[in-house]
């Protein structure tokens, strides 16, 4: 079954309305690369589902404590965007006219994976090109309106190829069965159960209407309620996914995300997605023996969710000194950090053999 998808926004930290991630401003200097990583471990097929090729070797940081370096998710890498290439003479000769060809161009300098999500993005057009969708027309007016908008542009590229399966880059992907709802033909339940849940009251939703964006579910009211809310894991999964694709966008191009002392934060939509998941096993564990079933035995699942999960981390790492990224994620990191949660993660672990 298709997945609906929305974007949630965070409008005092500048981010963007529409369907898809969060776009922000421009931005200050980031931190330095790390050392190289190995190739990761590729996940295989689940019960319906095919398997993916291993991640190629990167240039990926120390390893983040919260993964497993004898397991799938800490075996997964890839190669990191490289900021440091100068993407100077494409802001240089920038064009309304243009716009287009300079995301494609900076994007393959700087993050080559994204232009291949943006690519593949394009030949399946949905409703329209999924550049031209998620860059809005005050935004084609200049080279830093552009900049902003990538982290929106490579999301919503990656969700028009994911509508089936999980892609994770050119060589990974996962197909797995029956992540929607028993009420939508799947085997799992709603998303709108989280609001409910032992954590719920420990990262409440956000007061939009007052303003209020700190220590609190900024994505709540876009993904946990409504028709999103009604949907399964296979949705609440894909977004994950995406979420970790904007904090890589957002590593890529940190240089050009603060201006004024004020940043663009992807950090907190990754952390929240990664606790999001992580509160819908403990659901599944505790209270609905069938979906946990699927997501624990089922191979495809299970290594879904732990390479979308180590990969969330491999960009968590990397920009954990970039503060003009981070200026919401410390509550939803605190609850990823839970032991008890963490612990959601390590019985998969265990469940995979590791």
């Amino acid at each position: 079954m298709k997945r609906l998808r929305i974007l949630v926004l965070l409008p005092a930290l500048l981010f963007a309305t529409g369907c898809g991630d969060d776009v922000g401003g421009t931005g200050g200097n980031g931190g330095t690369g790390g050392t190289g990583g190995t190739g990761g471990t590729g996940g295989t097929g689940g019960t319906g589902g095919t398997g993916g090729t291993g991640g190629t070797g990167g240039t990926g940081g120390s390893l983040a404590s919260e993964v497993n370096p004898n397991c799938v998710d800490g075996q997964y890498t890839e190669t990191l965007p490289d900021y440091s290439v100068s993407i100077e003479s494409e802001i240089s000769s920038f064009s309304e006219a243009n716009y287009v060809q300079f995301v494609r161009a900076v994007l393959a300098k700087r993050y080559p994976a994204g232009d291949w999500f943006v690519d593949e993005g394009l030949k399946i057009n949905q409703s329209g090109s999924c550049i031209e969708l998620y860059v809005d027309p005050d935004q084609r007016k200049s080279a830093a309106g552009v900049l902003a908008s990538l982290t929106t542009v490579v999301h919503e590229c990656g969700h028009f190829i994911d509508s089936v399966d999980y892609n994770i880059s050119a060589s990974l992907k996962f197909s797995c069965k029956n992540g929607d709802t028993v009420d939508r033909g799947g085997k799992t339940f709603a998303n709108d159960l989280l609001t409910k849940d032992a954590y719920a009251a420990k990262y409440p939703k956000c007061d939009e209407a007052a303003g209020e964006y700190s220590n609190c579910d900024a994505y709540w009211t876009t993904y946990l309620v409504d028709d999103i809310g009604k949907q399964g894991i296979d949705t609440l999964l894909d977004e994950t996914l995406q979420y970790g694709t904007s904090l890589a966008v957002g590593y890529a191009f940190n240089d050009h995300y603060q201006t004024g002392g004020t940043g663009m934060d992807t950090r907190v939509g990754a952390a929240t997605f990664l606790l999001y998941i992580q509160r819908y096993l403990r659901l599944a564990r505790t209270e609905h023996p069938g979906a946990y079933d699927l997501l624990s035995k089922d191979e495809c699942w299970r290594r879904a969710i732990l390479t979308i999960w180590g990969r969330s981390w491999l960009y968590l790492k990397a920009t954990e000194n970039m503060s003009h990224l981070d200026s919401e994620a410390a509550a939803a990191l605190a609850l990823v950090r839970d032991p008890d949660l963490l612990n959601e993660i390590e019985l998969l672990r265990k469940a995979e053999g590791c």
